[in-house]
């Protein structure tokens, strides 16, 4: 079986490296259109029998559903 495994981390935290130029709610605005996209993308994957999302992030395992 071929499985694609998606890792996730909490976006509340993501993108620290453009905290000079982006506030946090930017910032997890842009993590959020990143991970939807992200999200699209793998389920367009054919030679992946199963996606597994991986992280301790609710929201992102509630979207994987």
């Amino acid at each position: 079986m071929r499985a694609l495994l998606l890792p996730v981390k909490d976006l509340r935290n993501a993108k620290q490296r453009l905290a000079r130029f982006l506030t946090p709610e930017e910032r997890f605005g842009l993590a959020q259109a990143m991970l939807a996209d992200t999200f699209r993308a793998v389920r367009d994957v054919r030679l992946a029998q199963r996606i597994v999302v991986i992280s301790n992030y609710q929201p992102a395992l509630q979207t994987a559903g």
